[in-house]
């Protein structure tokens, strides 16, 4: 079953970004980001899957995916949010958060290669905090990314949770398989994913963003 999945997102994450290629150059700056945003994605998915049949080390990508995760949402958001102030929050949270984040490997850089809990907690809720202002300004205005940010909002919220919950169960010794909870990360991206192909399409099919802002 897992292997079904990971084959059924793969296979859309490959088509959303063939699709959001074709017409990159003359296209909105906000799909420019969510297009950079799923390649970028695509192609740590895609070392992370071939290190993983080699047999090689590879949770140090995770630093990499939650990083490039970070920035380029926030770049995202920071297109589409309208108002100044939420904009401004932005450009203060971004390095604010990455030079927390940095800290902690200059002082052990042993930490690379170690499971970070606390990583995933400052790179994600900076971006559910974004996508829930993005849907809360939807209700009344131009709701184009509606699919997309909730389909964030789901995926990593939901995820972070449970990578969080599976550290607290490690520290307290609590035997809980890690493949339930890899599991669960899996259906939730498929899951993204799905709403991500299903927000291209509605683009596509109301000819959003072919101009250059």
């Amino acid at each position: 079953m897992l292997v079904f999945i990971k084959q059924l997102y793969y296979f859309i994450q490959i088509g959303v970004i063939l699709v959001l290629w074709v017409r990159f150059f003359k296209t909105s700056r906000a799909l420019q980001w969510l297009t950079i945003y799923a390649t970028t994605m695509g192609v740590i998915e895609t070392l992370n899957k071939g290190l993983s049949s080699l047999g090689i080390h590879n949770l140090f990508l995770s630093h990499f995916y939650f990083t490039f995760q970070f920035l380029l949402l926030s770049g995202f958001y920071y297109t589409v949010l309208e108002k100044a102030k939420q904009r401004r929050w932005i450009q203060i949270m971004v390095p604010v958060m990455l030079l927390l984040n940095a800290v902690p490997y200059a002082i052990d850089p042993q930490l690379f290669h170690d499971f970070n809990p606390v990583e995933i907690y400052l790179l994600s809720m900076p971006i559910v905090i974004y996508a829930t202002l993005h849907l809360y300004q939807m209700l009344d205005g131009d709701k184009t990314f509606y699919y997309f940010t909730l389909g964030v909002v789901l995926y990593v919220m939901g995820s972070a949770a449970l990578f969080l919950a599976h550290f607290l169960m490690v520290k307290i010794a609590y035997d809980f398989p890690f493949w339930l909870i890899s599991g669960f990360n899996l259906f939730l991206y498929t899951v993204f994913q799905i709403f991500m192909a299903y927000q291209v399409y509605q683009l596509y099919k109301s000819n959003y963003g072919t101009y250059v802002e």
